[in-house]
């Protein structure tokens, strides 16, 4: 039988072992610990690396957005004077009418194309053609000045608004606004409701909305 001193030489050497033991333990645990820092500190540089790539790439995008824009802007700025140009009204009134139309939902390809029915309408007005000039007396328009020079499309336009404004059969209303500014002028029809004097008020408020290009802006645009 094993004496008392020799169980706890044995103890003792049982505990010695097994503190080596939890010392390597220790270390491995140390050692993992470590690896998984540096794994996780890699892990973040990475991020942070490919987060700057990507809003690198984020700016680059968002640069050749404005610069689309920028030349989308240009263009339409170009095209302003030459739209202006063929439905024979200033480039301020064409961006006024635009706006105008807008705010009712007409888009500035109906604006351009019924203007351009009007333009017409009025030169063959001028060139007597038979028709028109009846409809503008009936109207009570007419398109010459008191010195007996035609007016500008401009104060025409304001004139025909304003008297179609104030025919009482929509019948009657509908059939002589297409007349003059061909089908689409029933979608027209809000924007002139109230005449002359709405239509001044929808392009005062495009001026005060900004809508308005200078003319130095356009022809500037258009070079």
């Amino acid at each position: 039988m094993a004496t008392v001193d020799t169980l706890l030489v044995r103890i003792d050497a049982d505990l010695s072992s097994l503190k080596t033991e939890l010392d390597k333990a220790g270390r491995l645990v140390d050692g993992a610990s470590q690896k998984m820092a540096a794994s996780a500190n890699t892990a973040q540089t990475a991020f942070a690396g490919l987060g700057k790539v990507l809003a690198g790439l984020v700016t680059i995008q968002a640069a050749s957005r404005l610069v689309q824009f920028g030349y989308a802007a240009l263009e339409a700025a170009a095209n302003i004077k030459d739209l202006a140009a063929q439905i024979g009204v200033t480039t301020d009134t064409f961006q006024e009418l635009t706006y105008a139309g807008a705010q009712f939902g007409v888009s500035q390809e109906q604006i351009s194309s019924s203007l351009a029915i009007f333009s017409r309408n009025v030169g063959q007005a001028a060139n007597g053609s038979d028709s028109l000039i009846a409809s503008l007396r009936g109207l009570g328009v007419s398109i010459l000045d008191s010195n007996g020079a035609l007016k500008s499309n401009d104060i025409i336009l304001g004139d025909v608004v304003e008297a179609i404004s104030r025919i009482p059969d929509a019948a009657r209303q509908a059939a002589v606004g297409a007349e003059w500014f061909g089908r689409s002028f029933a979608k027209l029809l809000p924007m002139f409701k109230d005449g002359k004097i709405g239509l001044e008020e929808l392009m005062r408020e495009a001026k005060a909305a900004g809508a308005v290009l200078s003319g130095e802006a356009v022809d500037a645009a258009d070079n």
